[in-house]
């Protein structure tokens, strides 16, 4: 199976705050936007590696348009949004500033869900499969806490094709990406004494990923 990084996701309540950041600091430049009635979000660049960072604009502790203040949140009907930031609490729910979303580039869609149900790996299917403008795409949960994979297929495309079909550019074509990052190196996870394994072999169960040993 192959499967590359497309782009990681977190969600925060101060955006500009972590824009500035990844500017200044790191030299990202903002390719691209897309602002919903629920979200704003921007994509930022630098080499091959892309952040989206989204804001969400509804309150955290009320229902509307749909959305419940749970831990996961998913938009019917709007493509590419989806909420994993916040936590239940005795006065409802609360957000919290996350890294939720690894989105992952891979041939083939339906082989990849059929995997995952064949080999009955733990997970939650929280988007269908949809297509956007030829590009396909669905949601699943991961085996760490809030942390979900955007499985995204772009068929016929050009995988280094204009980022996703909804995200307007705010680059022109000629212009280039700075490459003071030139990629992104690894994910890493936090969990709690005991469950690397069970993390461990989920990942090579879904994905056919293989373990490196880093250290000992």
């Amino acid at each position: 199976m192959k499967l590359h990084l497309h782009h990681i996701e977190l969600c925060t309540q101060n955006p500009e705050s972590v824009k500035n950041l990844l500017e200044k600091q790191f030299r990202f430049q903002v390719v691209g936007i897309r602002d919903t009635s629920v979200c704003s979000q921007r994509v930022l660049q630098s080499g091959k590696t892309v952040f989206i960072i989204t804001f969400r604009k509804i309150e955290n502790s009320q229902e509307r348009d749909g959305v419940s203040p749970v831990t996961s949140e998913f938009i019917l009907g709007e493509p590419w949004t989806n909420f994993c930031c916040t936590h239940s609490t005795g006065n409802g729910a609360q957000h919290i500033d996350s890294v939720f979303n690894i989105a992952l580039l891979v041939e083939d869609l339906s082989q990849t869900l059929e995997r995952l149900s064949r080999r009955s790996i733990t997970h939650q299917v929280l988007q269908k499969p949809v297509e956007v403008d030829g590009v396909r795409y669905a949601i699943i949960s991961s085996i760490c806490g809030n942390v979900v994979h955007t499985l995204i297929e772009k068929g016929g495309t050009d995988p280094g094709d204009w980022f996703l079909p909804g995200f307007t550019r705010t680059i022109n074509h000629q212009d280039t990406v700075d490459d003071a990052t030139t990629h992104l190196d690894h994910v890493a996870m936090a969990c709690r004494s005991g469950e690397s394994s069970q993390i461990i072999q989920w990942y090579e169960d879904a994905f056919g990923m293989t373990r490196c040993i880093t250290n000992r």
